[in-house]
C-alpha cells in the first residue's frame, strides 16, 4: 500500500543574506508518532530545506539545496514556525562558537593533561576566559576582527603595557600611562623603530615617564639610544 504524504501542519520560511551567501530556509512541521518512528517521546518531525546561492568567491552564482529532518518532542504549532527556524540555527552556535573556540583556539583538544583534578581546573579556567571574551566581544564594532585569537592578542598587548607602565610610573599615574598611545611601540623599540617614529618631524613620540611627559629627540646613534633607554627610561 503506498504511503500517503502527511499533511503539513506548519510552514515557515526565512530569506536573508548571510555573509557572502543568500539563504532561503523553509520549514515544514508535521505531526508524528513515537511508535512509528521507534523513538520515545517524539511528537513531530521538522523538515528544513536550505537553498543557498553564493554571491562572492569561486562559487559565485552557484546554488545548492539541502534538506534535513529533525525529530521533535513538541507538537506542531503554527504560531511557532519562525521560532523553530531560529532554534535550529542557534543550536549550532554552541558547536561552532563555544566548542570550536575551546577545542581549537584554546587548544583543549591538544591538551595532554590526564589528572582528573587538573582537567577540571583547566576546564573551569578556560570557560571563565570564554566569559571574559564574550564580554569583550560585545563592545567591539568589527565582529570579524573579534575572534578568540584577537582577544588573546589584545590581552597580551594590555599586559605588556601594564608591566611596562608599572615599572616606570607611580601607581597614581598608572591609568594615564596605560592610555599613552605610543606605549606599545616603545616597549619593543629599537633604533630603526625610533627613526620610523620620528618621520618628517625628526621627533619621537611622547611617553609618560616618572610622572611627566617627556619628548625624546632622534638618537644620533647606538650610544645615544642606549643612554636614553638606560638613563631616562630605566631599561
Amino acid at each position: 500500500m503506498p504511503l500517503v504524504p502527511v499533511p503539513c501542519a506548519t510552514a515557515a520560511s526565512e530569506d536573508k543574506n548571510n555573509r557572502s551567501r543568500h539563504e532561503l530556509r523553509e520549514l515544514r512541521w508535521v505531526a508524528a508518532d513515537a511508535e512509528t518512528l521507534c523513538s520515545a517521546h517524539v511528537r513531530s518531525v521538522l523538515e528544513i530545506t536550505r537553498t543557498t546561492t553564493f554571491l562572492k568567491g569561486k562559487q559565485k552564482g552557484q546554488t545548492t539545496r539541502e534538506t534535513i529532518l529533525y525529530l521533535c518532542t513538541l507538537p506542531p504549532d503554527a504560531a511557532r514556525g519562525e521560532e523553530m527556524l531560529g532554534r535550529v540555527r542557534n543550536y549550532w552556535e554552541i558547536e561552532s562558537g563555544l566548542h570550536q573556540r575551546l577545542d581549537v583556539t584554546a587548544a583543549e583538544d591538544a591538551s595532554r593533561v590526564r589528572n582528573r583534578n587538573g582537567l577540571l581546573v583547566l576546564g573551569i579556567l578556560r570557560r571563565c576566559a570564554m566569559g571574559i571574551y564574550y564580554d569583550w566581544r560585545r563592545g567591539r564594532k568589527n565582529k570579524r576582527q573579534s575572534t578568540l585569537k584577537d582577544f588573546h592578542d589584545d590581552m597580551r598587548r594590555f599586559n605588556n603595557r601594564h608591566a611596562f607602565a608599572r615599572a616606570q610610573v607611580a601607581p597614581a599615574q598608572l591609568d594615564a600611562a596605560m592610555r599613552d598611545p605610543w606605549i606599545d611601540q616603545i616597549i619593543q623599540a629599537d633604533i630603526a623603530d625610533w627613526v620610523a617614529f620620528s618621520g618628517k618631524t625628526k621627533q619621537l613620540p611622547k611617553l609618560l615617564i616618572t610622572g611627566k611627559r617627556i619628548l625624546h629627540g632622534l638618537p644620533s646613534g647606538e650610544a645615544d639610544f642606549i643612554r636614553v633607554m638606560e638613563q631616562e627610561l630605566g631599561l
